[in-house]
């Protein structure tokens, strides 16, 4: 593998960096790697905490899938990048569990009003040219706490019937969200939204307070009339 000539091998001090960012984990995230299947059998990739490593070359090193197989062929044996990618891909819900138990919690509110800001982003792997995934997040504003993160593939857009809320909740959310169907049936639940308004996709039309009233009364003296 001609390629593997020039690949950077991680360093003693990357090393020891890594060793330090295990410490900051759940101490079980190993048995959640094989209660989330991301890790199901020792082969090449020998211990959940080597896949893991595997993920961080890809995702926090920025390496594209050949870079992170090269430098996982020079450590250890010879991986290929569709291997790379399946194993990824596997991880997905094992990551989303260690993050969920890592956000900080909130005991005991102080109030129950949960003010929330939902927003979406793109996210392309190293060397992508288009989208490759979206997260979706809500964030709680009153204590500071994520309220939900969703990932996606690119073919999912921004909108608010993904979330969970709940009666009284009041969401904060920009021009994206201007998806009428959705807002009516949060109204119903009775769920406040504040959105900055994109009139190409939802044009709002205003009724004056009495024009109901005063064209039913118009009707009623015409019928006298006759």
């Amino acid at each position: 593998m001609a390629f593997c000539r020039n690949m950077a091998v991680p360093t003693k001090s990357e090393d020891i960096a890594f060793e330090e960012f295990l410490k900051e984990l759940p101490a079980d995230y190993s048995e959640m790697a094989y209660e989330f299947k991301a890790f199901t059998r020792s082969r090449k990739i020998k211990t959940p905490a080597q896949l893991l490593q595997v993920v961080m070359l890809y995702c926090g090193l920025d390496h594209v899938l050949r870079e992170t197989a090269g430098v996982f062929t020079l450590q250890e044996e010879r991986l290929t990048d569709t291997a790379i990618h399946k194993r990824l891909k596997a991880c997905e819900p094992w990551l989303k569990a260690l993050l969920t138990k890592m956000l900080p919690s909130v005991t005991s509110a102080s109030t129950s009003l949960r003010l929330l800001v939902v927003d979406g982003s793109s996210l392309q792997g190293p060397g992508a040219k288009g989208t490759d995934y979206r997260l979706h997040l809500a964030l709680d504003l009153v204590s500071m706490t994520l309220h939900e993160v969703h990932v996606t593939g690119a073919d999912q857009g921004e909108s608010l019937s993904r979330y969970d809320f709940r009666q009284g909740d009041v969401v904060l959310v920009d021009r994206g969200y201007n998806h009428p169907a959705t807002l009516i049936d949060l109204h119903e639940q009775e769920v406040g939204v504040v959105v900055r308004l994109l009139p190409t996709a939802m044009p709002l039309y205003f009724r004056p307070a009495g024009q109901l009233e005063s064209i039913l009364r118009a009707e009623q003296r015409l019928q006298m009339a006759d």
